[in-house]
């Protein structure tokens, strides 16, 4: 999650200054054409001799002709309204010469910085803004809680009831889905506050099925019909419909044991219909068409992929679009690659310090499409 501050400045000129500024960029000859046919036209406007042609005023000289000038003109200060890169406005030669200073950029806040900021224009009262201010503390850079509520409450001498209470006003903060505990969470808080429409179909990749079942079992819970797509990334004896059904009921009777308020639902094979035709020759053999769809995510998303799980996923997604399936349909794609960055805890780890049996996969070539 990531937030932007955008300053944003508008000249607007005005209908008066706009006809001046008409006027001023005329040629003599069209001015004078068009003060001729103004008087045509308007019977109330009248064609004053000029001092040439009336004889010079008593008093007054050839050089000291009297002004008739508009005065409202004389106090518009026409640099000050044109000087913003206007299209009247030409820059002096001096200034032309001068570089201008550079601007100071606009400071970004950080997530924190501007969570906390909001919760101070909430509704919340003193003691629960300090809580709140704790909570989002334990709020990390991609906007996930990581610090389970009860523990919250302990520390902060307050009910996990009240603390729940709070956060649910933390997560209706920007940007949505901000205080989730986990993606599914951050994905309902955003449909349930119509920043994001429902999604028909959820493409998910399927290994050991945790994360299929704890979206479906999400889904259902929060009366969603979104239809979970998972796709196999592994041989079928650790993955098909039979374990994935015996999985969502097990775990559903867990959820339900811990809390009997939480709903008992029935998943048939049909319903949970796996994906097949997208493992190629096997788990983590990268195929021609997952590793297309891992660069066609780069190219046009920026978004990294991997061969194993998301790269078959995504596959699996762009061969239904071809087919037309996913026509007039909201499409979710779950992306399970990990986004964090472990380069600074592996850079000072030594391969060789692994079982010899794990040598091979950082010194040879194992996966061919690996360049792609």
């Amino acid at each position: 999650m990531k937030h932007e501050m955008l300053l944003k400045v508008e000249q607007k000129l005005s209908q008066e200054l706009i006809q001046s500024l008409k006027l001023l960029q005329m040629p003599s000859l069209d001015l004078a054409q068009m003060t001729r046919q103004e008087l045509t036209e308007n019977l109330f406007l009248e064609e004053e001799e000029s001092s040439e042609a009336q004889g010079e005023e008593p008093g007054v000289s050839a050089h000291e002709a009297p002004d008739r000038s508009d005065p409202k003109l004389d106090k518009i200060d026409w640099e000050d309204h044109l000087r913003d890169e206007g299209e009247f406005y030409v820059r002096p030669e001096k200034e032309q010469r001068e570089p201008r200073l550079p601007r100071t950029p606009v400071s970004e806040k950080t997530l924190h910085e501007h969570l906390t900021d909001q919760l101070h224009l909430s509704r919340l009262g003193k003691k629960d803004v300090l809580i709140g201010e704790y909570i989002v503390g334990n709020i990390d850079e991609n906007g996930y809680l990581v610090f389970p509520v009860e523990e919250i409450a302990k520390d902060t001498y307050t009910s996990p009831e009240r603390i729940s209470e709070i956060l649910s006003v933390i997560q209706a903060l920007d940007p949505p889905g901000v205080g989730a505990r986990d993606s599914k969470e951050s994905l309902l808080i955003q449909i349930m506050q119509g920043e994001l429409p429902e999604p028909d179909r959820i493409y998910v990749a399927l290994g050991t099925m945790g994360t299929a079942v704890g979206l479906m079992l999400g889904l259902k819970a929060a009366g969603l019909k979104s239809r979970v797509m998972p796709v196999r990334i592994v041989d079928e004896r650790f993955a098909d419909g039979g374990k994935l059904v015996k999985l969502f009921h097990k775990t559903n009777a867990f959820l339900h044991s811990l809390d009997p308020s939480f709903p008992v639902f029935e998943l048939s094979v049909k319903h949970g219909g796996i994906v097949n035709g997208f493992l190629g020759r096997g788990y983590a053999h990268f195929s021609e068409e997952g590793m297309e769809a891992v660069t066609r995510m780069e190219k046009s998303e920026g978004i990294t992929l991997d061969g194993t799980y998301t790269g078959k996923t995504f596959a699996a997604l762009i061969h239904d679009a071809k087919k037309r399936d996913l026509r007039d349909r909201v499409i979710l794609f779950w992306n399970t690659y990990n986004s964090r960055d472990f380069s600074d805890a592996t850079s000072t780890v030594d391969y060789r310090s692994l079982p010899r049996c794990f040598h091979r996969y950082f010194e040879d070539e194992v996966q061919r499409l690996d360049s792609i």
